[in-house]
């Protein structure tokens, strides 16, 4: 997980730090993964609805704890995204879902 330009000791909210990391989760998920940027923005939402729903929206907390819980969030979203690639040929849901069409067509 990247690390933030934040003091150790800084607190935010859930909604203060997910609007601050996001652009990070989403070029580290195109660059680890090789996902589209599509694909790494539309996951990149995902994790972060986790992350809030794990969290009250207005109480700061130390920037570790989020990094921490996004940590775990991130590891099991993309172990199910690799998961639905093998079942799908090695294709993302957007092309096997076009395919599929394609073929029905």
């Amino acid at each position: 997980m990247a690390t933030l330009d934040l003091p150790s000791q800084a607190h935010l909210t859930v909604h203060q730090f997910a609007d601050y990391f996001f652009p990070s989760l989403v070029e580290k998920l195109r660059t680890d993964i090789g996902l589209a940027l599509k694909e790494a923005v539309d996951i990149s939402h995902g994790i972060i609805h986790k992350l809030k729903g794990r969290f009250k929206t207005d109480i700061p907390h130390p920037v570790q704890v989020f990094q921490k819980a996004l940590a775990i969030i991130v590891d099991k979203e993309t172990r199910k995204y690799k998961t639905l690639l093998e079942k799908n040929f090695g294709l993302s849901e957007v092309q096997f879902t076009e395919m599929q069409n394609q073929l029905q067509a």
